[in-house]
């Protein structure tokens, strides 16, 4: 009898150790798995562990030794892989993993969008009622008398789109590196403020969104000022994308911490931080590419068709950088899982 069972346990073991095999291939080879299936590698790597324990102690089964231990080896090193070097995790992020951040926050981005599209519709249609609205919103990001200008004068308003054209290729990297640092600086607020319970963040999304609407709303108030629009949208569609992505990243702190969904709230925010990390990520190469065309194509003296073509083409390639990006590994993963 103790024979028989020695046996059944031999061949039960010996379909968890094939089981086992097959995940670690699957690993290997890049192949995601469902949650069901890595709990499996789990638990499976430390029962292997065991055996291996026990064989140690009583090594009277060589072979059956050494495959333990090439077996616990080979696990090992796929549960716990050493750090990958050289570019290919920055890689991988631009292949996917910056999508696939996105997507997983798709609510939150839509929300982080709705407050600052609500703030960008008040504020232009407070604008247009009254003007003078636009000069505590807009004297917040620019030298008073600027603004006051930009209020009464239709010829400040023309000038002040059109003064940086046709200026040197040094003054135009100056000024790039300084819209790149200031951007990123509202940006990094947005989501760093995101911890106080996402308060602040939706204020800061409120407001951004405040200061384009006003200044559209002075350019707008004799009708559709179309060079504005030219002037604006070719860096606004990665700028505000960024803007949003960031404040979507700190809403993800601000509601880790008001809804942890049963787990201690330390874990919730670890956990919400590693995903706003990607979002942040992502949101620093959209303002430094908002800078670039800041700094040199908006000061191009060209027309409006190649700059509404450069904001279209923007828009359509971040659509279906984000919405495709990484799609393959979603899809393997829900079919695994």
């Amino acid at each position: 009898m103790a024979a028989l069972d020695l046996i059944g346990r031999r061949v039960a073991e010996a379909e968890a150790w094939s089981e086992l095999e097959a995940l670690l291939a699957r690993l290997e080879k890049q192949r995601p798995l469902s949650y069901q299936e890595v709990d499996r590698v789990a638990g499976l790597y430390r029962r292997a562990n065991a055996r291996l324990a026990e064989a140690r102690r009583r090594p009277e089964d060589r072979v059956r030794l050494h495959y333990l231990e090439s077996l616990v080896r080979r696990a090992h090193f796929v549960v716990y892989p050493a750090p990958r070097q050289g570019l290919y995790p920055v890689w991988a992020l631009f292949l996917g993993g910056f999508a696939q951040a996105f997507r997983r926050t798709a609510r939150l981005q839509a929300l982080a969008f709705a407050f600052f599209a609500a703030g960008a519709l008040l504020a232009y249609l407070g604008v247009q009622a009254r003007v003078e609205l636009a000069y505590p919103l807009l004297s917040a990001m620019m030298p008073a008398e600027t603004v006051q200008g930009l209020i009464n004068s239709p010829e400040v308003r023309g000038y002040y789109i059109t003064s940086g054209q046709g200026g040197g290729t040094g003054i135009s990297a100056l000024f790039a590196a300084g819209l790149a640092a200031n951007n990123t600086r509202a940006g990094m607020m947005a989501f760093a403020v995101g911890i106080a319970f996402g308060l602040p963040t939706i204020l800061m999304s409120l407001f951004n969104g405040a200061v384009l609407g006003s200044m559209a709303g002075l350019y707008d108030r004799s009708g559709l000022d179309l060079d504005f629009w030219a002037w604006v949208l070719p860096h606004g569609v990665p700028e505000i994308l960024a803007l949003v992505i960031c404040s979507a990243a700190g809403l993800s702190l601000g509601f880790a911490l008001l809804d942890p969904k049963g787990r201690p709230r330390r874990d919730a925010l670890v956990e919400a931080g590693r995903t706003a990390m990607g979002l942040v990520g992502l949101a620093l190469l959209l303002f430094l590419y908002a800078a670039v065309i800041e700094g040199w194509f908006r000061q191009l003296p060209i027309g409006r068709g190649p700059r509404f073509g450069l904001a279209a083409l923007n828009l359509a390639l971040l659509l279906a950088y984000l919405g495709l990006a990484g799609r393959r590994v979603d899809q393997a993963s829900s079919r695994g899982s």
